[in-house]
């Protein structure tokens, strides 16, 4: 009796050893099943992770290993800009005493080098230096944006310009106030991709085609990544920012409409229409003649220039520059 209660258990043992084996052996079929056809997606892919031969998996660890090698030298030229100040952690007194001696700096740099500014210009820092309060997440903002200002005006001061008009940056706080000082400030935004943060500027200056290509020659040699976007050239309208000449370049006392001011020739020496002459004793103002006077006196031909005539004969013209700040945004 006993001798067949054994058998049973182990029959029954047996049984189960069987079945769990079995399901086991099942489960790894299936294993194989998918890693077999994972291995053939793999070898049907182009490129394929490789052969006994050909190693494409080490390969690829490779060409990877020398892309961060080629990204980690190429960092080296895109050397970001110091804000100011330059401190961990700053504060509303640190950051209002750096901003006023940095305007005051970027003044005397443009006087030294000859460059006509708009009066009392704040280099797009007129709402912000208004302010005596400011919040916690908005000056380290600032601080980078009042580097990257500097280092644009730095380029074309050493460019020596005729005259700067004025510069644009994006909105980067709540204290930016375009409602202010809608001059100072651009509709666009930063652009951040996997690599980089692209910042844009938009200046606008009156200069000679020397000028010009110092300008850019100094924002391709700085150790900064300056890119320039876009460059817009036109006739100067006037020889220098409104306010500082005029809105037309006249100078003050001289424009349209004021005692004194410079006739064209086209004006004063109007031909005369057939069958008509000028009166002697023309009523007029501003150097026309008058009723105490007489006219504008006939002018006498001149002589006829017969030496070398120059090839240029450059003047002024006014320029719009767009310029990119790129700052690298590598994971560390």
């Amino acid at each position: 009796m006993l001798t067949s209660l054994a058998t049973v258990g182990l029959l029954v043992a047996a049984a189960i050893y069987a079945v769990t084996g079995y399901m086991a052996n099942k489960r790894a079929f299936t294993q194989l099943d998918d890693a077999l056809v994972q291995l053939k997606q793999l070898f049907e892919m182009d490129p394929h992770p490789g052969t006994e031969k050909i190693n494409n998996i080490e390969i690829a660890k490779e060409q990877q290993k020398q892309l961060r090698g080629y990204i980690e030298k190429a960092a080296e030229r895109f050397v970001p800009v110091p804000p100011i100040p330059n401190s961990p952690e700053i504060t509303t007194e640190e950051f209002t005493a750096q901003l006023n001696r940095a305007i005051d700096q970027m003044q005397r740099d443009a006087t030294a080098s000859g460059v006509a500014l708009p009066p009392k210009y704040n280099f797009t820092f007129e709402s912000i230096k208004r302010r005596v309060t400011f919040s916690t997440n908005s000056l380290p903002l600032l601080a980078v944006q009042l580097g990257e200002v500097k280092a644009i005006c730095d380029v074309l001061f050493r460019a020596r310009i005729h005259s700067l008009d004025n510069l644009r940056r994006e909105r980067v706080c709540p204290e930016d106030s375009p409602e202010t000082v809608p001059s100072d400030y651009l509709d666009r935004q930063s652009v951040t991709n996997e690599l980089a943060v692209l910042t844009p500027y938009e200046i606008t200056f009156r200069c000679f085609s020397s000028e010009l290509a110092a300008a850019l020659g100094g924002f391709g040699s700085s150790p900064y990544c300056f890119v320039i976007k876009h460059v817009d050239i036109g006739p100067a309208a006037g020889a220098g920012p409104e306010g500082f000449y005029g809105p037309e370049g006249y100078a003050p006392g001289m424009a349209p409409g004021y005692p004194g001011r410079a006739v064209p020739p086209e004006e004063t020496y109007q031909p005369v229409p057939p069958g008509y002459s000028r009166p002697p004793y023309e009523r007029g103002i501003y150097g026309r003649g008058t009723e105490f006077g007489v006219g504008t006196p006939t002018p006498t031909p001149g002589v006829r220039r017969t030496g070398p005539q120059p090839l240029l004969d450059e003047t002024l013209f006014k320029v719009v520059l767009r310029v990119d700040v790129v700052k690298l945004n590598l994971p560390k």
